[in-house]
């Protein structure tokens, strides 16, 4: 599990001096964030899977990702590039 996270806030909050003064409500305000990750993996032969996840950890999407030959797995993340916010990230190494 890989958690991509940025800011996230209630819609309407309010702050005096770095104090809250109004928690606000829903929807929630997601900062977009967009990173290429690259990690590492010892004695990988093929791509992992990787599925995008929603909040509630549901599969939302398999994104593309690459592996070098030196092993190193490569994919891009983005908070919004779906219709449903992706802060998570199930990445499946192939049965051997």
């Amino acid at each position: 599990l890989l958690m991509h996270l940025t800011d996230v806030h209630h819609s309407n909050m309010k702050f005096v001096d770095n104090v809250i003064e109004n928690w606000g409500a829903q929807p929630y305000l997601l900062r977009r964030g967009k990173a290429t990750v690259s990690l590492q993996l010892n004695g990988a032969s093929s791509t992992p899977k990787i599925w995008a996840l929603d909040l509630s950890g549901k599969r939302i999407g398999e994104r593309k990702g690459s592996l070098s030959d030196t092993g190193t797995l490569s994919f891009q993340a983005d908070t919004l590039e779906a219709e449903i916010p992706c802060l998570l990230y199930e990445i499946v190494r192939p049965a051997r």
